[in-house]
């Protein structure tokens, strides 16, 4: 009689369903919005209301931020948005219950061009970048400075007039069927 002939022992089957459900939990894991060399270096303490309060003390840090798209400009072959923050939950961008509150604006820079179709107001937007000085956004310097991160990646959803999720929930089912595109500086 063969090993293959063998009737299979509890041990056995033990193991094969330990490791069929071990790979099925791989497989439904999150898949990360960016890679880990681009999340190297990410400070994961940094405060978003102190940046508003003191932006220019908190120049050249790498963080990670979300937001919801306000309005952008593509000068020279560069882009420049400004972005209404939300919070992050599990590698998504959602709405807070706190729809009364102010959401402060931050702006991103980018060294390159973004396909227009991906910049309407109202796309959900996650970046990993650098601080920088605060600026006004507009090359006449007619508004407000706001702070401003050098962006070295850009998740973008195509997510305007679709209602905001509310839970992080309903985000991850309402941002799987939305159409998103990453664009990073080379290196990446």
């Amino acid at each position: 009689m063969s090993r293959f002939d063998q009737p299979r022992s509890r041990w056995h089957a033990l193991n094969l369903v330990f490791y069929c459900g071990l790979a099925m939990m791989q497989a439904c894991a999150a898949i990360p919005t960016f890679s880990p060399l681009v999340m190297e270096g990410v400070d994961e303490t940094f405060d978003v209301a102190v940046w508003w309060k003191t932006p220019n003390a908190l120049v050249g840090r790498k963080v990670e931020l979300g937001g919801r798209l306000v309005r952008a400009e593509i000068r020279n072959g560069e882009t420049f948005l400004v972005a209404s923050h939300l919070p992050i939950v599990d590698q998504l961008v959602y709405e807070s219950f706190e729809t009364h509150r102010v959401t402060k604006e931050y702006g991103i820079y980018y060294r390159a061009t973004i396909d227009p179709k991906w910049l309407a107001a109202g796309n959900h937007l996650m970046v990993v970048g650098v601080t920088s000085q605060a600026k006004p956004f507009s090359a006449t310097g007619r508004h407000p400075a706001i702070p401003f991160v050098t962006a070295e990646c850009l998740h973008l959803w195509k997510s305007a007039g679709t209602p905001p999720p509310a839970l992080p929930l309903a985000t991850a089912e309402k941002f799987s069927s939305l159409e998103q595109a990453t664009y990073c500086m080379s290196g990446y």
